[in-house]
């Protein structure tokens, strides 16, 4: 099976979709596919009138990386509070979603992430959820490692020796972090860079919440200094943006768990890479994150944050 096929039965799940959607527009639509997603099929559809409409269609084999109920529920959640496009029609047969379209939004750089005014938005969107919402299931940072572990060993799947050696720290941040104790509040779980888009005034939308759940708000935090490189200056304006003044306790904590998320993504990448359809290298992908975990956990900063936590 190649890529090719896949994307032409989504296409074809798509167009079905489409016509089972009572409140459709009317006319025929034209369908584009747009190529960012690493486990969906995404596609533009345009109207007659020239209305667009986001469609996302789930990827083959994907149903043990996502709770597809939970993933429902929170986009619609967060698309009533303003923080992601609303979630227009689901569809009971394929599971399609329709999203509004965020049109003159672009998806979000690295650079964009270093720019003061744009992670301040990001992180008022981020507050938003945690205050307000909580979602229909509960998959903290260690259970989600949890997961993915008993997903790999249930297909028969080796670790990597890279994760091994790092399993003696994972029990050494749960151990610190649950100790400190863990208030649940609905959360993205995510943080891949162009899931953040930039409209104009540097408006910022967060988009796919397939993996949301109530967590550990910090945990949305650790992702962000993931994905974006963070220095230690940059982590401490983030605390200060987020929390409203510096908290010792809560950077040592998200230090922990930006070395976690990269360790859990480094297993759903090893996951990918033997389920998915998409061409893209997704072991060099969960070698690379490997590497990065090694490397700041092995910092001085790992045992300080241990101990502030």
């Amino acid at each position: 099976m190649t890529d090719r096929d896949a994307v032409s039965r989504s296409r074809n799940r798509v167009v079905e979709a489409l016509g089972r959607w009572a409140d459709r527009p009317d006319g025929r639509a034209e369908i584009q596919r747009i190529g960012l997603g690493f486990t969906n099929y995404n596609w533009r559809v345009i109207w007659p009138d020239r209305t667009s409409h986001f469609v996302k269609s789930p990827g083959e084999k994907t149903d043990g990386l996502i709770e597809r109920q939970t993933a429902v529920d929170a986009s619609r959640k967060v698309g009533l509070v303003g923080v992601a496009p609303q979630l227009l029609h689901v569809d009971a047969q394929s599971g399609v979603e329709v999203y509004e379209f965020l049109d003159g939004f672009r998806g979000a750089n690295l650079i964009d992430l270093h720019d003061s005014d744009i992670l301040a938005g990001i992180l008022a969107g981020y507050r938003t959820v945690h205050r307000s919402q909580r979602f229909l299931s509960t998959a903290t940072g260690f259970e989600q490692i949890e997961a993915h572990l008993h997903h790999l060993a249930q297909l028969n799947i080796a670790l990597p020796s890279q994760f091994t050696s790092l399993e003696p720290a994972f029990a050494q941040a749960r151990d610190a972090i649950e100790a400190s104790g863990i208030d649940l509040t609905g959360s993205y779980n995510d943080a891949h860079i162009t899931n953040y888009m930039i409209g104009s005034g540097k408006t910022v939308k967060i988009i796919d919440w397939e993996y949301a759940g109530n967590n550990d708000s910090a945990w949305d935090l650790g992702g962000i200094a993931f994905e974006s490189f963070m220095t230690p200056e940059r982590e401490r304006l983030m605390v200060e943006l987020y929390y409203g003044s510096w908290r010792a306790d809560a950077a040592a904590r998200i230090y922990l768990y930006s070395n976690l998320t990269m360790m859990k993504w480094s297993l759903w990448a090893l996951l990918q890479s033997h389920l998915s359809t998409m061409g893209y290298d997704f072991r060099q992908y969960g070698q690379f994150l490997l590497a990065r975990a090694q490397y700041g956990i092995s910092s001085p900063r790992w045992e300080a944050a241990l101990r502030a936590v």
